[in-house]
């Protein structure tokens, strides 16, 4: 966890993604720490094989595991590998994306599904070349969508800091939209680091107010400054468009401008002037701008939707539509978390570091909190593992899927369930499939009553296979009534 994920690509691969972009996959997940964080490209398939290096080696993982396969737009999975001329099944199988598990019918992964083999998880990415191109970006992921958005925020940073190192006026300004929680003010740092780096600038500023504000006096006096005796015991200061001079400044939220703010916000980005407070004397400034908001911006199409927008008090559209041009000169959208699994893993790991936790979390773990849908986006799995780690600390435990449940787990008397991946009615089998580990022993005890005391049935109720229930009724020495095959 202390070391920054480092994506690894042999040779061939390199040349591969490098003529042209393929279809890949990471491993994120592993008890051999040396090995995490390597990629492959699949062209045109690829044998999962034992993960081992010099710390040690996954266990539950045969000598040939699993296989891919590219198949036009998309990769296909299917447990096992071609040995001898016959094909030879995993000892312990493999698990898909939903949980399921794999046999040997190929069954289709694309872009952000995640699959287990053993204690091991891989997640299917597009060009994985890119993720390794800047370990410092604070944009942790392998998605399309961040990829694209870094770009952007590159092309944008780079035409600013040109500026400013000729000494030319500086009018650009960046408009990040996407939920609540997806991490635009983090958009905003990264603009800043990159801009610090490129003028080579470590002390460049960065200035952050939130729009809301500014209808109270203060929040304007911060934004604009003030001048010597404005109001009552006051003294001259800058403002924050005159502190970014140089750097950032990130106007949040700023989709709930006040309307008796916008126009003299709206001539500060034109001109990249400012009168302070109670004075008359213009102040010029050169900064990258930066708007962020979750408010749908743009215009309705039709007079019906303006009408209802009108209505509406949680309507977006409320900033002048000079004002929003002025804003989005370049813009960029960060789609929800639901929309990019393939960074959950980047950005878990980024966030365990941030709460002390140095031992990467287990693989099924990984799995289900990629299979969550997060609403919150990443300010609620931020939430979730702070918690978690909150409880791993007091019951002095490692994270595991049982503590994602009790961290997860409504406030008592609450009639709110926690979320799920299925949100219907399970059964006890069905519950534990989910989790992947090795149940308790009331578990598998309950689950074998459920399947008639069928170590098939309930092997298919685990996901697992036979032999692997076997192991599990060995080691908790049980004895089944002779029924039972």
């Amino acid at each position: 966890m202390s070391n920054e994920p480092t994506i690894r690509v042999s040779k061939d691969a390199a040349r591969s993604l490098a003529a042209n972009a393929q279809l890949g996959v990471v491993l994120v997940c592993s008890p051999v720490p040396s090995e995490r964080w390597q990629a492959h490209v699949v062209m045109p398939d690829l044998v999962i094989e034992r993960i081992s290096g010099r710390d040690g080696h996954d266990g539950q993982m045969s000598r040939r595991h699993a296989t891919l396969m590219h198949e036009g737009d998309h990769l296909t999975l299917m447990d096992g590998a071609a040995q001898d001329g016959q094909w030879k099944p995993s000892a312990n199988g493999t698990i898909g994306p939903q949980g399921q598990q794999v046999g040997q019918t190929p069954i289709p992964l694309r872009i952000g599904d995640a699959f287990q083999t053993g204690q091991s998880l891989w997640v299917v990415v597009q060009d994985p070349m890119t993720v390794a191109e800047d370990q410092d970006s604070l944009l942790k992921g392998a998605s399309v969508a961040l990829q694209e958005l870094r770009d952007e925020i590159l092309m944008l940073v780079a035409m600013v800091a040109k500026r400013l190192r000729k000494g030319d006026r500086v009018y650009q300004s960046l408009l990040v939209t996407g939920p609540r929680g997806a991490g635009k003010q983090v958009v905003s740092r990264e603009a800043h680091r990159m801009l610090a780096e490129m003028t080579k600038n470590p002390k460049a500023p960065f200035r952050q107010v939130s729009a809301p504000g500014l209808e109270d006096g203060t929040g304007a006096a911060d934004l604009f400054g003030v001048v010597d005796g404005y109001a009552t015991g006051s003294s001259a200061r800058a403002g924050y468009f005159e502190q970014a001079h140089g750097g950032v400044l990130l106007l949040d939220e700023v989709g709930d401008t006040p309307a008796s703010a916008q126009p003299k916000l709206l001539n500060a980005l034109q001109e990249r002037e400012v009168t302070r407070l109670g004075g008359k004397k213009t102040i010029a400034f050169d900064c990258l701008v930066i708007g962020a908001t979750n408010r749908e911006l743009d215009p309705p199409d039709d007079d019906e939707a303006s009408a209802r927008a009108a209505e509406s008090k949680d309507a977006g559209g409320n900033l002048r539509s000079d004002l929003v041009d002025r804003l989005a000169r370049f813009r960029v959208h960060i789609p929800p978390l639901s929309e990019r699994p393939e960074d959950i893993p980047f950005i878990l790991d980024d966030l365990l570091e941030r709460h002390g936790v140095a031992e990467p979390p287990p693989a099924d773990l990984v799995h289900e909190l990629m299979r969550r849908p997060w609403p919150g986006n990443v300010r609620e799995l931020d939430i979730t593992l702070e918690r978690m780690v909150a409880l791993s600390d007091y019951r002095d435990e490692a994270l595991s899927l049982d503590l994602l449940a009790r961290a997860t787990r409504p406030p008592t008397g609450s009639s709110r369930t926690a979320p799920t991946t299925d949100p219907g009615e399970q059964g006890a089998a069905e519950q534990i499939a989910q989790r992947r580990g090795r149940p308790s022993r009331e578990e598998l005890v309950r689950v074998l009553e459920e399947c008639g005391w069928s170590r098939t049935e309930a092997a298919k109720a685990f996901g697992r296979t036979t032999r692997q229930l076997r192991r599990w009724i060995t080691h908790y020495e049980l004895t089944l009534p002779d029924a039972s095959n």
